[in-house]
């Protein structure tokens, strides 16, 4: 019972104001717009392994998706062209930043319309990584973040992948 009461518990939180935002690619120096959570741990043992995932629920009509579900980038955790799958954190209780989705702007891509879900190699090559991409309009998502140790948690959210960059937008449900 001592153990359980211990156990570390994943919440998601999201706020616009924060969590919708542009920075500069630290290798490049060009725009993107990223759409993030925060990770929170409200158990008092660290979380171990910590892996997120992003499903879409539902696309627009138009839209064919190549894939449905990726595994996500921890902001703050290095990534390159060979990170293909899960880069597990540990999650104490500091609130742990969680990128979901981007868009570039200029010169990256110039006029690119859409978004790409925030998956290592899409970060890296997002013109090479169409498995990654949101056509523009408007995606229902489940964002899912486990830990081999304790409780995880789910949010749903409405992902705008936009015509413009800019544009980029998410809001929970």
């Amino acid at each position: 019972m001592r153990r359980w009461s211990r156990r570390p518990r994943l919440q998601i939180e999201f706020e616009l104001s924060r969590d919708v935002s542009q920075y500069n690619s630290s290798g490049t120096g060009w725009p993107r717009r990223f759409a993030t959570v925060h990770v929170r741990n409200t158990g008092k043992d660290t979380a171990k392994r910590c892996v997120a995932t992003v499903r879409v629920l539902s696309a627009p009509p138009e839209v064919e998706l190549r894939q449905s579900e990726w595994t996500v980038h921890w902001a703050g955790v290095d990534y390159s062209g060979q990170t293909t799958g899960a880069e597990p954190v540990e999650i104490g209780h500091e609130l742990r930043r969680l990128d979901v989705a981007f868009t570039a702007g200029p010169p990256e891509f110039p006029s690119q319309p859409g978004a790409w879900i925030a998956m290592p190699l899409a970060l890296v090559m997002p013109a090479k990584t169409g498995q990654a991409f949101l056509p523009p309009g408007e995606y229902t998502i489940k964002l899912t973040v486990a830990c081999e140790n304790g409780k995880g948690s789910s949010s749903k959210f409405t992902l705008v992948s936009p015509p413009n960059w800019e544009g980029l937008s998410m809001a929970s449900t």
